[in-house]
């Protein structure tokens, strides 16, 4: 028969009641503090916070991105065929 070893410690999964999601995402959203911070304040992980978040559409970050939007851009003032890119810019795009 094999050897089992029972652990005893502190329980790491702890249950946060709804009043303790609500109060500590009114923290975030009132303090201007980052949510790292805030994380460590309580023990908990970041990705915590924002799974709270989600849950309960607090969520002000716009779906299915980073909130970075890409705009069109227009070179004015350049005759077409007299652009030629920087040597760097060059020799960057030649080693991808």
């Amino acid at each position: 028969m094999g050897r089992v070893e029972i652990l005893t410690g502190v329980e790491r999964r702890r249950l946060w009641t709804h009043e303790d999601n609500l109060r500590i995402l009114d923290e975030v959203e009132t303090s201007g503090s980052c949510i790292a911070e805030i994380a460590r304040r309580h023990d908990i992980l970041p990705q915590q916070i924002y799974t709270w978040r989600k849950k309960l559409g607090r969520d002000n970050r716009p779906p299915g991105g980073s909130g970075v939007t890409l705009l069109p851009v227009a070179l004015l003032g350049i005759k077409p065929g007299k652009f030629r890119p920087p040597n760097k810019l060059i020799a960057m795009l030649a080693t991808r």
